[in-house]
């Protein structure tokens, strides 16, 4: 029974990443052109709860498989339309809530669902068959993740930056306030979606931060040698070179970038649903002219 669980367990935890928090928020930050680099924007603590936001998606999709965290039935809450809504909503609304950046939160849950959207494309990085949807096991696709975190990680830290300067704060009560009043505003033009209370957004999120901390920490501390091994056994061609991985994590990294960019300028003029499906479709089109690989 034991050994039941703990491969149970294996299976969530490796599903759970997706794209890594770290490649998620440095692709963020990319997409939305925070400070002057990636570096200053992620290396930066004040940069707190755009680092929140660019993995909560996750916390909602994958926080049920943990027992007791109220995160059961909350996986519809990983969704493209919900985030670009919420974005709208962090730019119209008259709440206050204090210091916590509502708008920077926003933009990154959606660009989180924007980022896994290039990743899980048949021909993106994490639908190679060792790792990817479809494959019933899924464990390798924690270590490939972690993985791809520390390629993301020692580039920043070869720029100066430092465990130290990444944010680990959970998720303020001014912003768990803002994420369960963003449910509710989404809730009022689409009823199909549920909206969800205070408790519940801080019950989920605050469990869901122990694997997030966990996730940046794994990476930081992985030898290069190790993880360039890694790429290569998890790669979609095993008998690619080191470098010709890397270039293809630069290039999706890239393309993640293009499409968050894509969807937020969008989002200006059109409304959230025409944004997103805009954004999708540039997704493919960027795939069949060869911008992703």
């Amino acid at each position: 029974m034991i050994q039941a669980r703990l491969v149970c367990i294996a299976a969530v935890v490796s599903v759970v990443q997706a794209w890594g928090p770290l490649a998620h928020f440095a692709t963020n930050c990319a997409g939305i052109g925070l400070g002057d680099s990636v570096k200053d924007c992620v290396c930066n603590t004040a940069n707190n709860d755009l680092g929140i936001g660019s993995d909560a998606p996750d916390a909602f999709y994958f926080g049920g498989y943990t027992i007791g965290n109220g995160c059961d039935g909350l996986s519809y809450m990983h969704d493209a339309l919900f985030g670009a809504n919420m974005v709208k909503f962090a730019e119209d609304s008259s709440g206050d809530y204090g210091s916590f950046d509502a708008l920077r939160f926003a933009q990154g849950y959606l660009g989180h669902t924007m980022g896994d959207a290039v990743g899980f494309n048949p021909s993106g990085m994490l639908t190679s068959p060792v790792v990817g949807a479809g494959n019933s096991a899924w464990i390798p696709l924690w270590q490939y993740m972690v993985t791809l975190d520390n390629v993301v990680f020692r580039n920043l830290s070869n720029q100066g930056c430092q465990v130290t300067d990444l944010p680990y704060k959970p998720l303020s009560d001014d912003g768990v306030r803002f994420l369960a009043d963003a449910t509710t505003y989404y809730h009022s033009i689409n009823s199909d979606f549920a909206a969800v209370n205070s408790s519940v957004v801080r019950a989920c999120t605050a469990s869901w931060q122990l694997t997030y901390n966990l996730s940046i920490l794994q990476a930081t501390v992985l030898p290069e040698d190790a993880s360039m091994a890694l790429l290569q056994l998890y790669n979609r061609d095993p008998t690619a070179s080191v470098m010709d991985i890397l270039n293809t994590v630069v290039a999706q990294r890239a393309c993640m970038a293009d499409v968050i960019a894509f969807v937020l300028a969008k989002l200006k003029t059109e409304t959230p649903e025409v944004a997103v499906q805009q954004a999708n479709a540039r997704v493919s089109q960027l795939y069949q002219d060869g911008k992703c690989l």
